[in-house]
C-alpha cells in the first residue's frame, strides 16, 4: 500500500501547488468528505497572492461557512464585489466565497449562473489582459450541479483548456467517472494532481484505474482498501503515490 500520511502534515509538507495547476477530486457524494480535504489543503495553497475563489450553489453549506469563518475569507454575493478599505492598501485576502443570494425557487438557478459567471469571466480575463498573470484558483465544488444544473461547462472547460498557463487553477469534484458533464471529463487529462475516494462499486473503482495514470490493477487493488474519508493522492509528474489520511484537524464538519 502506499504510504499514509497525516492530512495536515500532508497539507503543509507534501502537496506543492503551483498556480495554474488543476486539481480533480472523485468520490461520492455526502460520505467521501472531498469538499473538506480541498479546504483542508487551501489552508497552505491559497495565498493573498494565489487567492482561491470558492463558487457556491447552494443555499446553505456548513463546511465551507466552517472554513470561511477559520481562515478569514470574505464572503461576497456579487461579482466583483465592492472592495473593502484594506484591501486599496495592500491588504487582501487568501480567499474569497463567491456565495449568491437565495431565496427565490424560480430565479435562484438563473442568478447564480450569472454571478459565478461574472466571477469567472472577469477573472479569467484580469490575468489575460494583465502583463504580469493574476493567479488564482477557482473552487469548483458540486461540479456537476454547475455544468449540467447551473450551465457553467463552457466557462469552466475553458479554463481547463487555456486558463492553466495564466496561473488560474480549476479543482474540480466528481461524483462518478461518468455522466457528469464535459467539465468533469476533461479535468481528469488536465490534472496535475488527483485525489481519489473509496468507490464501493466495481465499475467506479475499474473507471478511476483507466485514468489515473498508474498501473489501473494496482489502482484497482489499492482502491478498495481505503479507510473511510482517506483519499489516494496521485501527482502526475512522477508519478508519485500516497494516501492522505482522513484526520483532519478540524474533525469531521457537515456531511460531506
Amino acid at each position: 500500500m502506499p504510504v499514509v500520511i497525516p492530512r495536515h502534515d500532508f497539507a503543509r509538507n507534501y502537496f506543492h501547488y503551483t498556480p495554474g495547476q488543476h486539481v480533480v477530486f472523485t468520490g461520492p457524494t455526502q460520505a467521501s468528505g472531498k469538499t473538506q480535504l480541498a479546504l483542508d489543503l487551501l489552508e497552505y495553497a491559497a495565498t493573498p497572492e494565489c487567492p482561491v475563489y470558492v463558487a457556491v450553489s447552494k443555499p446553505k453549506d456548513a463546511v465551507t461557512s466552517y472554513y470561511a469563518e477559520q481562515y478569514g475569507w470574505r464572503i461576497v454575493r456579487k461579482w466583483p464585489p465592492p472592495k473593502k478599505l484594506g484591501e486599496y492598501f495592500g491588504d487582501k485576502p487568501a480567499g474569497y466565497v463567491v456565495w449568491p443570494m437565495f431565496g427565490d425557487l424560480h430565479n435562484d438557478r438563473e442568478n447564480v449562473r450569472v454571478v459565478l459567471a461574472a466571477m469567472l469571466a472577469e477573472r479569467y480575463g484580469a490575468s489575460a489582459r494583465a502583463k504580469k498573470a493574476q493567479h488564482g484558483i477557482v473552487m469548483m465544488d458540486d461540479t456537476r450541479d454547475k455544468s449540467k444544473v447551473v450551465g457553467l461547462d463552457y466557462e469552466m472547460t475553458t479554463y481547463l483548456t487555456m486558463a492553466g498557463a495564466m496561473g488560474l487553477g480549476e479543482w474540480v469534484f466528481v461524483q462518478k467517472g461518468s455522466q457528469q458533464g464535459d467539465t468533469a471529463l476533461m479535468s481528469y487529462p488536465n490534472a496535475a494532481h488527483m485525489f481519489f475516494f473509496k468507490d464501493p462499486t466495481t465499475k467506479g473503482q475499474q473507471y478511476i484505474a483507466d485514468i489515473g495514470g498508474v498501473d489501473p490493477y494496482y489502482i484497482e487493488w489499492v482502491l478498495p482498501q481505503l479507510k473511510p474519508r482517506q483519499a489516494l493522492y496521485i501527482r502526475r509528474a512522477g508519478p508519485e503515490l500516497a494516501i492522505v489520511d482522513s484526520d483532519s484537524r478540524h474533525g469531521k464538519i457537515g456531511l460531506t
